[in-house]
């Protein structure tokens, strides 16, 4: 094996391109790493070794590049522990080496103390001496007893081995020529001579402190801590970890980042005693506490124009560290005690418009939503709900400048509806005005008062445009958050009139796009009104006095005639017969709902091959992940609940059978559905013979019997055409 990369030889005759492949080595691991962390298909990933192979790099640049995209994998995925054995233990046995302990703070090597910029008489000598020991693996071509050769101690030991002129992967060529290293140990043994040859450098020992740090991180996201937790968590970590926190020195923020992530990670092993040491060594529990007041001062300097900013890195890791820590009681009650609710409704209530700034509010309303189930008071002292509001308006009105399109119905008032027409018996014709028409169930003439919604939109949406994602997590939070409050009764008071200001227009904008929002988004803004109106039912009038209800409608089942569709999603499926129930709660809502033909378009959809995946069955054999039964037990809970739609739910499902079954009546027929769908009065034409078959002439005296004209099936299809006919005598067609 060697120890000499390409990406550490100097530029010379041989390699005189090693500078700009080590640039594009650096690009390409950073870029990876924004690519696997906005990525659903991380298991494709398939250059582990790759990585493996760069941590044993001499240059610490190409190192830490490397651990922030390990990092990203750990946190976001469980790619690594299901990684195989061959490729996760040496990953493993690296990050170990990199993450042990150097001594402590007791030995004089702090991480405090070793980010300081010091003369080297301010640390142990042992900083740059390499001492090493092993027993001796025998060469292969000499045979010893294995008892033997197990009790061969062998040591190295260099001291001042900064200053060896030669690259640490030269020197480790050099050792494994001297001595007979076991290759188990090797990869240690470099890790220590990389560290003492570069630890009398205050660049260099930063950045070993930062690839410790993430080290740390790594092992703990990937399960990889079970051996070696008291080695690596060892006690007086956490307060050093808060040591390099309280460093004034800036040019140290990727280090307190470090040390930030390191913390959240830590929080993440969810073992009490380690989640009570950190509160207590950073003060969370008190207004004056050291993290209270570098969040507030982080906020103030976010929210104020004239004063610098916090980076952006160091900022996105406090912020993780608050949500973490606020997703366990005692976290939450330590935010709760040191008041951080109104320092985090201020991040919320500010409108910046830049991306970096939206993941910040991002994380505040995440960590304001877990700590109001404990903090109820401050929150509603401090305007929070109308805070959310205004901020979900102003986020909406942003995306309107991307997609200014929004479905606007003729609003129905009471009793101005078209009244139902008279049935008509051909089927044929109703089928055709079904499907030309956004007509009722009951009539064969298109509603005037529906087509109207349908066309009343003057702007199509703009295809391909989709709403950012930093955007798209920020309104995600805060419908989550919206929804629980409306059903939390410590809201109750305030909830009656959270849709009298602009909740429903910013509700009304997000259902009309669901293409642009996406289907969570979607979702999550019509059960905002499902539970409203649940919440409260006397207020159902209310929201379709503004026409809210009807672009649900409108989103639901019309929407389909400007050639979109509802998201084919189990869980929007899922939630569409609770909405339909939500809007059928009073008569007006009934009528509203029986016009726009909900069963015949809502079947015709759900048969479509784009909703087929997501209505089939998953894997598991949870009978809770079966969409379709899901979906009938829900229609079918709906039918109990308004027995008016059950002659229309009937209908719609006949008629859908027949569409089904109508490519199968035979290869004969040109235009089945016409055959199965009326009667003729006429006699059947015969089909004409071909040539092999001689003209036959009726009897004489045989009198014609006008029968039901049927083309030529075989014997299962001519059953099957009987059985349609029979299950069409039993419901006759509207």
């Amino acid at each position: 094996m060697s120890w000499l990369l390409v990406c550490d030889q100097p530029d010379s005759t041989h390699h005189p391109e090693s500078t700009h492949l080590k640039a594009l080595l650096l690009a390409v691991l950073n870029f990876t790493a924004l690519l696997i962390e906005y990525s659903f298909s991380r298991h494709l990933y398939s250059s582990i070794e790759h990585l493996t192979t760069l941590l044993a790099s001499c240059d610490m640049q190409v190192v830490l590049a490397v651990l922030n995209l390990l990092y990203v994998f750990s946190k976001r995925s469980n790619y690594i522990t299901r990684l195989g054995s061959d490729k996760r233990a040496p990953l493993l046995a690296r990050l170990q080496h990199l993450a042990e302990s150097w001594g402590g703070k007791e030995n004089g090597f702090g991480l405090a103390e070793c980010c300081r910029d010091l003369p080297m008489t301010k640390y142990p000598p042992s900083a740059t001496t390499l001492h090493f020991e092993f027993y001796a693996e025998p060469a292969s071509d000499v045979k010893v007893e294995r008892k033997t050769s197990s009790n061969t101690l062998h040591y190295i030991h260099i001291e001042q081995l900064d200053k060896i002129s030669e690259s640490p992967s030269e020197i480790m060529e050099s050792l494994t020529n001297i001595y007979s290293i076991p290759k188990d140990k090797q990869t240690l043994l470099f890790t220590h001579i990389r560290l003492a040859h570069g630890f009398s450098t205050h660049r260099k020992r930063l950045q070993a402190v930062q690839a410790r740090l993430h080290a740390i991180s790594i092992l703990v996201y990937s399960n990889a801590l079970q051996e070696t937790a008291n080695s690596i968590l060892y006690n007086g970590l956490i307060e050093e970890l808060v040591d390099v926190l309280q460093i004034t020195d800036k040019q140290l923020v990727d280090i307190k980042a470090a040390s930030l992530r390191t913390l959240t990670s830590i929080v993440h092993l969810e073992r009490t005693p380690k989640l009570s040491n950190i509160i207590d060594c950073t003060g969370t529990a008190s207004y004056h506490g050291f993290l209270p007041v570098l969040v507030r001062n982080c906020i103030q300097a976010m929210i104020d124009p004239l004063m610098e900013p916090y980076p952006h890195q160091f900022a996105t890791a406090l912020f993780s560290f608050l949500y973490h820590l606020a997703s366990y009681d005692a976290g939450g009650e330590a935010l709760v005690s040191c008041g951080m609710m109104e320092a985090l409704l201020k991040v919320i209530k500010f409108l910046g418009d830049e991306q970096d700034q939206i993941t910040f509010v991002t994380r505040a309303v995440r960590v304001v939503d877990l700590i109001t189930n404990l903090d109820m008071a401050a929150f509603q002292s401090h305007s929070g709900l109308s805070i959310f509001i205004c901020r979900l308006e102003h986020e909406v009105d942003l995306s309107r400048k991307e997609c200014p399109f929004v479905i606007k119905p003729k609003t129905q008032r009471p009793g101005t509806a078209a009244e139902t027409e008279d049935m008509d018996t051909d089927m044929e014709v109703s089928d055709v005005a079904m499907e030309s028409s956004p007509g009722p169930s009951t009539s064969t003439e298109p509603r005037p008062d529906i087509d109207s919604r349908a066309q009343s939109s003057t702007y199509t949406p703009r295809a391909g445009v989709q709403c950012i994602p930093q955007r798209a997590a920020l309104l995600k939070s805060m419908l989550n958050f919206l929804k629980k409050a409306i059903q939390d009764p410590a809201f109750s008071d305030a909830i009656r009139h959270v849709m009298d200001g602009s909740l429903p227009t910013s509700l009304k904008h997000i259902i009309s796009n669901a293409e642009y929002y996406g289907p969570s988004l979607f979702l999550l803004a019509t059960e905002v009104v499902t539970v409203f109106v649940f919440q409260e039912p006397s207020l159902l009038s209310s929201l379709q006095d503004n026409g809210l209800t009807d672009v649900m409608l409108h989103a639901l089942l019309i929407k389909d005639f400007l050639s979109l569709q509802v998201p084919a999603t189990r869980e929007v499926l899922g939630s569409l017969p609770n909405v339909f129930s939500a809007l059928c709660l009073n008569a007006r809502g009934l009528h509203s709902f029986v016009q726009c033909q909900p069963f015949e378009r809502l079947f015709k959809v759900l048969l479509s091959p784009d909703y087929l995946p997501a209505m089939r069955r998953r894997r598991s054999s949870d009978p809770l992940g079966d969409t379709a039964s899901n979906l009938g037990s829900a229609v079918d809970e709906l039918m109990r609940h308004q027995p008016t739609l059950k002659t229309d739910a009937t209908t719609a499902i006949i008629k859908s059978c027949w569409r089904r079954s109508a490519p199968w009546v035979g290869p004969q027929s040109t235009s089945a559905r016409s055959l199965l769908s009326r009667r003729r009065t006429g006699p059947c034409p015969r089909p004409r013979p071909g040539p092999a078959t001689p003209r036959r002439r009726p009897p004489a005296k045989t009198k014609r019997k006008r029968r039901l004209c049927t083309p030529s099936l075989s014997r299962g299809s001519q059953r099957a055409t009987d059985r349609s006919l029979a299950l069409r005598s039993a419901f006759p067609s509207p």
